[in-house]
Order: structure tokens, then C-alpha cells, then sequence
């Protein structure tokens, strides 16, 4: 059999069972969970690198462990891990990577600002900024971070 052929019969067996993949998973979102992100993967596979996995999964984990955070943190932060969530639901399985997480990184600012991040107590705000932080490389999430503090700063909340 010659490489084309034998490449040929990969991509058709490959793009089967994506397929079976996409048909069958139904992702729900949880509030609780992170698991959610597990399920998104499957459904549009963009790898550790990918938004799923390299940002909403990641990120999701390390919000999840809510010790320091007060009452009204934690309820912020359980609001907010399903909103981010059901914004991501709204796209169609087949969504491209790049278009994945765009839509996704844009979807914080409202998801934050819906939760109610501007009347956190400050030492929550730090909290989130303290978590946020290692993904500054990201001009997008700066970009959205900038938006969120000055919604913030125009309602006369305390920024950080």
C-alpha cells in the first residue's frame, strides 16, 4: 500500500471516530465541577495548549480550591465557573481552536461582571487577580482584565 493510500485510510478512520465522539458526548455544565472541560475537549479536541484544556480546565482547577476566599467569593466563584461554562456550550461542536477560544476569553469580562466581581471584598479581588496573573501573557485575557477593572473604577468600587 503506498503512504498516500495508507495516509488516506488514517484520516478516513480518524475522522470516524471523531465523529462518534461528537455524537455521542453531551457536555453538562456544572457549577461544581470542572469536568466540564474534560467533556469539551472530547467534542472539539485543540489539545493541552487549546483553550479547553491549556486555559478553561486549568484555570477552572485552580479556582476550584476556594480556601481564603470569603462567603461572597465563593459564591462568586461557583456563579462564575458555570457561566463561563454555559458561554462555552453556546458554540457549535464543530467550532474551530482559534475561534473557541476567543469566544471563550471574551465571554469572562460579562461572566465576571454578571457575578459581581466589582462588589467582591478587596481581599477576594487580589485573590482572583493573585490566580489570574500567570495567564498575563495572553493579550486577550490583559485586554479583558483592563475591561472588568475599569467597570469597576466606573462604579466606584475599589479596584484592587
Amino acid at each position: 500500500m503506498t503512504f498516500f493510500r495508507r495516509l488516506a485510510l488514517c484520516l478516513l478512520v480518524l475522522s470516524s471516530l471523531g465523529t462518534t465522539v461528537k455524537a455521542q458526548t453531551n457536555c453538562q455544565v456544572l457549577n461544581d465541577s470542572c469536568e466540564y472541560y474534560l467533556c469539551k475537549e472530547m467534542q472539539t479536541p485543540c489539545g493541552k495548549n487549546g483553550y479547553t484544556l491549556g486555559f478553561g480546565y486549568h484555570y477552572c482547577l485552580k479556582y476550584q480550591d476556594d480556601r481564603g476566599y470569603s462567603d461572597a467569593g465563593k459564591d462568586w466563584l461557583y456563579t462564575v465557573r458555570g457561566c463561563l461554562q454555559e458561554r462555552l456550550d453556546e458554540l457549535p461542536s464543530h467550532t474551530m481552536c482559534i475561534d473557541l477560544k476567543k469566544h471563550a476569553i471574551a465571554s469572562h469580562y460579562q461572566c465576571y461582571i454578571d457575578a459581581g466581581y466589582c462588589d467582591l471584598p478587596l481581599s477576594d479581588k487580589r485573590r482572583v487577580l493573585r490566580t489570574a496573573a500567570t495567564a498575563v501573557f495572553n493579550f486577550d485575557v490583559i485586554l479583558s482584565g483592563l475591561k472588568i477593572l475599569g467597570k469597576c473604577a466606573q462604579e466606584e468600587k475599589v479596584v484592587w
